[in-house]
């Protein structure tokens, strides 16, 4: 029972994966093959392939056959989602185990088990043992929905579904208050001395720039885009010079086309959120001209496809840049910053900016949010604003709280 998790080109020339049985160097499960095709994002796809081979992989070795549960609709016991939920808070290496079987828990036990803290030996991090248990939810509904779709489902059938995936649900969400480390929402994402000091850096000709000198001004117009317009870095790597629009306002197009059959790259870029347009500065998008026709223009292998940014080293040199290369750099930034910053950072802090600039200009929070939203590609449903925005919440409401207790301190004294 060995598996692995394998990618491919399909027929369609699009990028896929797929569980592999090692022992025939077949797919493990065609459920899962379909399963799988339906994430439109390749990354998100690679990661749910990699929580199947855990759940695979476990399942199999104490015998219980995932589909055939599904398909008889007698799903899981009680005891059966315990153990994997058990299962699911360790590194393999450190599962509790008793002659190759998982140790018995009662309810309680597994209770406390979950709110112990992630420091335990052998824990991983709360958010690995979501993910596991999230992607064997979704792949339990892939199954429900695909098998008993239609059908009319037998009472006890649909009442057996919703109690094995209420009861993961449920410790999922006693997950979310078992982690030991607290995040300070009065911190900002990169603090504002280290943040100058990153711009000052990535600057072409600044002696302390931890790049050589052939990269340094393409790695200062990546670091330049996401200060502008807070994207994620598989926008960045998606940008083409059509995506350039020229005419005042400056700006360039976040498209979002999946499996984008002119991407050559081993692992295409993706785009999550809707396709929006960003407005960049006029000296930005000066200095991205110049870069296309002086640095990318030296490579041959650039002519072969639109996208901006090129690898400048080796064999894929000309070729597009990959989101690897991207993190990367500003892995190299972290070292002379000594302070860890990463793309998605870089979003959480244009947020912050964003709000301060938007204030400054005198606009009302339900104006704000509404830019907010329509310049990072979110719906109008979203709240992804509280989540990039929590350090000027956490701010905004100290100083209603202030407010309140000097009001009420000024009526205790009224009362003396």
């Amino acid at each position: 029972m060995n598996y692995h998790v394998k990618e491919y080109i399909n027929f369609d020339n699009e990028l896929c994966c797929d569980l592999i049985d090692m022992g025939c160097d077949l797919p493990r499960c065609f459920w899962l093959s379909a399963h799988l095709r339906d994430f439109r994002i390749f990354r998100t796809a690679l990661a749910y392939a990699y929580q199947a081979k855990f759940y695979f992989e476990y399942f199999d070795a104490r015998g219980i056959d995932i589909v055939e549960r599904v398909e008889s609709g007698s799903f899981f016991t009680k005891i059966e989602i315990q153990r994997y939920i058990t299962h699911s808070l360790y590194r393999l290496e450190y599962s509790p185990t008793t002659d190759g079987n998982i140790t018995k828990f009662t309810a309680k036990n597994l209770d406390n088990l979950i709110h112990t803290t992630r420091f335990t030996q052998g824990r991983v991090a709360n958010s690995t043992t979501k993910l596991r248990i999230n992607s064997f939810i979704a792949f339990v509904e892939f199954l429900y929905d695909h098998i008993h779709a239609g059908n009319n489902v037998p009472s006890d059938v649909l009442l057996r579904y919703n109690d094995a995936k209420g009861r993961m649900s449920r410790y999922i969400k006693k997950l979310k208050s078992g982690n030991a480390v607290v995040k300070d929402q009065f911190e900002q994402a990169i603090p504002t001395d280290v943040y100058f000091r990153l711009i000052e850096i990535t600057k072409p000709h600044n002696s302390d720039n931890p790049w050589s000198k052939l990269s340094r001004f393409r790695n200062h117009l990546i670091v330049q885009l996401f200060n502008e317009t807070g994207i994620r870095i598989g926008a960045l790597c998606k940008l083409k010079i059509s995506d350039l629009v020229t005419d005042k306002p400056t700006r360039i197009r976040i498209t979002r086309i999946p499996h984008d059959p002119s991407d050559p790259r081993p692992r295409p870029a993706a785009q999550k959120t809707r396709a929006h347009v960003s407005a960049i500065s006029p000296e930005l998008m000066k200095k991205l001209l110049l870069y296309i026709d002086t640095d990318r223009g030296k490579y041959k292998n650039s002519v072969s496809h639109d996208f901006i940014f090129v690898a400048e080293k080796g064999k894929t040199a000309g070729h597009p840049l990959s989101i690897q290369s991207v993190e990367y750099l500003f892995e190299r930034i972290s070292k002379s910053l000594n302070f860890k910053v990463y793309p998605h950072l870089m979003r959480h802090k244009f947020q912050e900016l964003f709000e301060d600039a938007a204030l400054a200009r005198g606009l009302s929070p339900e104006r704000i949010n509404d830019l907010r939203k329509f310049a990072s590609g979110w719906s109008e449903n979203s709240n992804m604003d509280e989540v990039y925005n929590e350090y000027k919440i956490a701010i905004a409401a100290s100083e209603v709280s202030k407010e309140m207790q000097q009001s009420l301190l000024s009526n205790l004294k009224g009362l003396n």
